[in-house]
């Protein structure tokens, strides 16, 4: 747990600005030093995992009846074009959250938009899918 709060902390704490989001579950893994924290914004809702030594982030709409989650690499391609590189969260993939959450939220705000992202989102995961296994 210590590694996800430590990474909040250090890089996005633009997260814990006035109104946008807030803590809404955490569990831990004391026996393999696995965590999981979810944050909760009005539209959007993330999820921050430390698994095998690794952070991760995922992320969802809150409304909408979706429970899939997305990872950061196929909404790098959604808005950028490229999906980046490894999914493993770092520095850079909080910039970007940083620099993308806005827009991110707006897309799940709206429902038609939110549709037509989720479906790009799919997209964007079948095209990296189809590159890492032919």
């Amino acid at each position: 747990m210590t590694e996800i709060l430590l990474f909040l902390a250090k890089y996005c704490a633009f997260l814990f600005r006035p109104g946008r989001f807030r803590f809404v579950d955490s569990r831990t893994d004391e026996s393999f030093n696995n965590a999981l924290v979810i944050l909760e914004s009005t539209s959007v809702r993330l999820r921050i995992a430390h698994d095998r030594g690794e952070l991760l982030l995922d992320f969802q709409p809150t409304v909408g009846g979706s429970d899939e989650w997305f990872s950061l690499g196929p909404l790098r391609g959604v808005l950028l074009g490229d999906r980046g590189g490894s999914g493993v969260l770092d520095e850079g993939w909080a910039q970007f959250l940083g620099d993308s959450l806005d827009e991110l939220a707006q897309r799940f705000a709206d429902p038609a938009v939110r549709s037509t992202t989720i479906e790009e989102l799919h997209h964007q995961e079948k095209l990296r899918a189809k590159e890492l296994f032919g």
